[in-house]
């Protein structure tokens, strides 16, 4: 978040109270607590189960009041999700029955473990796939579990933090590189703070289906796949290479078997090293070999024996481009993320201005990747979030919807690196497309959708957008639209004239009262029209009174009410 931002509201903040909203509800399940038996640990239990392109996992903890974690069981089922979905777009129905079993058969050993809460996320392959909400619903009943598709920013964000759980990298700049079925994720984090994440569809599975299958030569698959790579990749390596990461630490299965093969007499937990050089002749080795010879060589598993090569061409790649002299395996991943977020909210540890901090900052690096006004877009975030807690009594939403209107009024112009006549629309056009870590895919349909209503037409359920929301979906985005655009008209002019307002509502009218640098006129003149849509949502009017203003009467108001309606 922009801290020179201009805007210093003269009201208090709520600080937030760290209740779940509805989404982190739905995706954080809980049972009822077990009995324990003798001598076992006192704690709460946690699981993270992780649906991927080429398997299944679960993993089982114990947190301990200290928040430490104690590892109780960890599974791991071969299923390729993934299989041709990225060629077809569609889940196979074998595949999909295998996950079912799968996931059903986690759900009985979560029981076994007396599980109290649980978090269960599936990547690539479901979300990409046209069938992923069928997939989604027969998981619930069938399975039991509640099996949430998260984005690509999501999959970075957990798995930056779960690294630097198990890894300290708090002195280094360090690029997190997750390969896995059908993406690859990329994500630069310095003292806890993200500067990067990026999400590809270069993962394993989709690699070596679309260039190591067939009767092509093997130097001409490699050949095909790196130049793949370096299209794909050049504007991300000119990224990172700004950035200047200091360490790369490679996290999924197939990195985490590369630097075992390495290292073939290290422990099989203990974080590993792979020198470049020994990382360039192993790409050899796999790529010259058939897949048979690959499995008894290096005891791969089958489903391992064809994802290996890609993973290995692409961090090879990887080290070559950024020129590290090598490449750190964490052993860790997105499940021990979700593993220490749950653990940090158990024991009162979890930060949720700290996570709202986060996506704020994500949504101006989406900004910036389209050229804002990030001056503007602080102004109008700060004024914004003035209102809103200003009006807590009249709008009754939840702290999340207050991070929600957050990211829209960051965002809410970005529709201009299209074009400027029609810009709501490419605003709610480019956020839909986009990916934030730490906001749900709903959630982020919310912040598109209220973005295009922050000017012109008012929210219409002749709008597809609009009309595609739920009851309370529609509510939470017309209030959180009618707050966004009062904000966006007291910075009508782009220069930051108001340096701090301060509210009041009384009998039917909400009182700006701004500390202003400079003439207001674009601001007054912008008021009304912007604040209409606030009048039909609150049923308040909206003055704005500067110095040496006379106070709107109410018989005033409401006559001005009149006027502006017709």
């Amino acid at each position: 978040m922009n801290k020179k931002a201009p805007v210093r509201a003269l009201m208090a903040n709520s600080q937030s109270s760290g209740a779940l909203s509805a989404a982190e509800h739905a995706r954080l399940r809980m049972s009822a607590a077990p009995k324990r038996g003798p001598g076992e640990p006192v704690g709460t239990t946690l699981a993270a189960i992780d649906v991927g392109s080429n398997a299944i996992r679960l993993e089982i903890a114990t947190v301990r009041r200290t928040g430490d974690l104690v590892e109780r069981e960890s599974i791991r089922e071969p299923v390729r999700l993934g299989h041709r979905v990225f060629l077809t777009g569609i889940l196979e129905e074998k595949e999909m029955e295998k996950a079912v079993a799968a996931l059903a058969a986690f759900r009985a050993v979560m029981d076994r473990h007396g599980v109290n809460i649980y978090r269960a996320v599936a990547t690539s392959a479901v979300r990409e796939a046209q069938n992923r909400d069928l997939f989604l619903e027969r998981v619930s009943n069938a399975a039991g579990v509640d099996l949430e598709a998260i984005s690509g920013a999501e999959e970075s964000r957990l798995l930056a933090l779960g690294v630097q759980r198990r890894a300290d990298v708090s002195k280094r700049r360090a690029l997190f590189v997750d390969i896995g079925g059908g993406s690859v994720e990329f994500a630069v984090a310095h003292q806890g703070k993200m500067l990067f994440s990026q999400s590809q569809r270069l993962g394993a599975v989709r690699l070596s289906e679309l260039f190591l299958e067939g009767k092509r030569a093997a130097d001409e698959k490699r050949a095909l796949l790196e130049e793949y790579l370096e299209r794909m990749l050049q504007d991300t390596v000119r990224e990172l290479r700004k950035l200047r990461p200091e360490v790369l630490m490679a996290v999924g299965g197939n990195a985490e078997t590369i630097a075992r093969i390495v290292n073939a007499e290290a422990d099989a937990r203990t974080p590993l090293s792979v020198p470049a050089r020994d990382l360039a002749q192993l790409t050899d080795k796999l790529c010259e070999m058939e897949p048979e010879e690959r499995a008894r060589k290096f005891d791969l598993r089958p489903d391992r024996v064809d994802t290996i090569v890609p993973a290995s061409v692409l961090l090879a790649f990887v080290v070559r481009r950024l020129e590290f002299p090598r490449l750190e395996a964490p052993m860790a991943g997105i499940r021990d993320g979700m593993l220490a977020e749950l653990a940090d909210r158990v024991v009162g540890r979890y930060d949720p201005q700290a996570a709202a901090r986060g996506v704020l900052e994500e949504a101006e690096r989406l900004g910036e990747h389209y050229h804002y006004d990030a001056k503007h877009a602080a102004q109008v975030r700060e004024l914004a979030l003035t209102l809103f807690d200003a009006l807590r009594g009249e709008h009754r939403l939840s702290d999340r919807d207050r991070m929600l209107l957050g990211v829209a009024a960051t965002l809410h112009d970005i529709g201009e690196f299209v074009g400027y006549a029609h810009h709501h629309k490419h605003s709610h056009y480019l956020i839909l497309n986009s990916e934030l870590g730490g906001l749900t895919s709903e959630e982020l349909r919310l912040v598109a959708v209220a973005t295009r209503y922050h000017r012109r037409a008012h929210p219409s359920d002749r709008h597809e957008e609009y009309a595609g929301l739920s009851r309370d979906e529609r509510r939470r985005v017309s209030r959180i639209s009618a707050i966004l655009r009062v904000a966006d008209s007291l910075d009508r002019e782009h220069r930051q004239k108001v340096r701090r307002v301060r509210l009041s509502a009384r009998r039917g009218v909400v009182e700006i009262r701004p500390e202003a640098a400079g003439d207001l006129a674009l601001e007054r003149w912008a008021l009304p029209a912007k604040a209409s849509l606030f009048r039909e949502v609150f049923g308040l009017e909206v003055k704005l009174l500067e110095e040496g203003t006379t106070k709107a009467s109410p018989a005033a108001a409401c006559a001005d009410r009149g006027r502006r309606t017709r």
